[in-house]
């Protein structure tokens, strides 16, 4: 109930304030403005150029998506940047090829990283990588690496005789 006193001095009483219109207004304003922000709205209406859909996120995004992104930007395939000169930058499939897929601790075979040895990303020799799993790869970037390295370098060392590198 809401009471009004009128400059006359004349009471008016309301028994209900009027909450459909507020309600309606502000859904109303709420509504004007995802239309002038849409995506969809014509004058915000960006097609992605790798597949002509319109982009969502118009005011950040080059494209649609993360597929197109790499599309558009030659993140794919031969023009990846593990690739360099048909594939010899990429050090996982060296070292997988020389030493397999299990790590060499502890013989994880699901999830396996190729870690190198020198720490230098660019030496991709066979001698440098070896296969960890997650917990041991970690293991070699912490203060625990006393734990497995001498295993590390033992292994190194069978593979340096066994090749004769």
């Amino acid at each position: 109930m809401k009471v009004i006193i009128l400059d006359n001095g004349e009471t008016e009483i309301y028994l209900h304030v009027n909450k459909i219109t507020r309600t309606y207004a502000h859904k109303y304003a709420q509504i004007k403005h995802h239309e002038k922000f849409c995506y969809l709205n014509p004058e915000n209406l960006t097609p992605c150029p790798v597949c002509n859909k319109p982009i969502k996120k118009y005011k950040i995004s080059k494209t649609c998506s993360h597929t197109c992104g790499n599309n558009l930007f030659k993140r794919i395939g031969d023009q990846h940047w593990n690739f360099n000169n048909g594939g010899a930058k990429n050090y996982r499939k060296i070292c997988f090829d020389n030493h397999g897929s299990k790590c060499i601790i502890c013989e994880e075979e699901n999830i396996v990283q190729a870690h190198h040895i020198d720490g230098n990303r660019e030496n991709n020799k066979p001698y440098n990588l070896v296969p960890l799993c997650l917990n041991h790869h970690w293991y070699m970037h912490t203060k625990y690496k006393h734990l497995i390295e001498e295993k590390v370098l033992s292994y190194i060392n069978n593979f340096k005789n066994k090749t004769g590198v």
